[in-house]
């Protein structure tokens, strides 16, 4: 009898919570590597997942970066993730997309793209990038005028595109 009663809590605080199918949907708006490493988790438990990206590629900052903090490239990573998430069958990738507007509450909710488009979800992963701090004022340390003195990410753009000054650096 206890375990009769247990699942009609259950089903009653499933129907409650989760009315419909639509509620164990996601939505995961940034196509960045914390994005797709979201979507890709998510995806592996069962829940179908819509991954919007406003760019018109995955990988986001991710593509900008030479290599990891282990010394490993890190283009092959983000490379391998993609392939990942866009063979993935529970994840739908929507690129050159952003937010149009959000209706709903808690546990369900519809979200409507800038391409008319709309997706009904019960959780979104907000995984949005960020950019670089930019040097400037006083806290340029010579930035902008001496050719030495750059960002890693100015630093990591040389690498990508092999440039031959640097061919040298290890």
């Amino acid at each position: 009898a206890s375990d009769v009663y247990k699942r009609q809590v259950y089903e009653a605080v499933l129907d409650r919570f989760y009315p419909d199918e639509a509620a164990l949907n996601a939505l995961v708006i940034g196509g960045g590597v914390s994005g797709m490493t979201a979507a890709l988790s998510l995806a592996e438990q069962n829940y179908p997942v819509t991954l919007i990206e406003q760019s018109d590629a995955l990988g986001g900052n991710g593509r900008k970066v030479y290599r990891n903090w282990k010394g490993e490239q890190f283009l092959p990573f983000v490379d391998d993730l993609t392939a990942r998430i866009m063979r993935h069958p529970r994840i739908s990738v929507k690129v050159n997309t952003e937010i149009a507007d959000v209706a709903g509450s808690v546990g369900k909710f519809t979200t409507t793209f800038s391409d008319g488009h709309s997706c009904e979800h019960g959780v979104a992963v907000m995984a949005v990038g960020g950019q670089a701090y930019q040097p400037e004022g006083q806290w340029r340390f010579l930035h902008g005028v001496d050719p030495r003195v750059q960002t890693l990410l100015e630093l990591d753009k040389r690498f990508i595109e092999e440039d031959a000054a640097l061919k040298d650096v290890r």
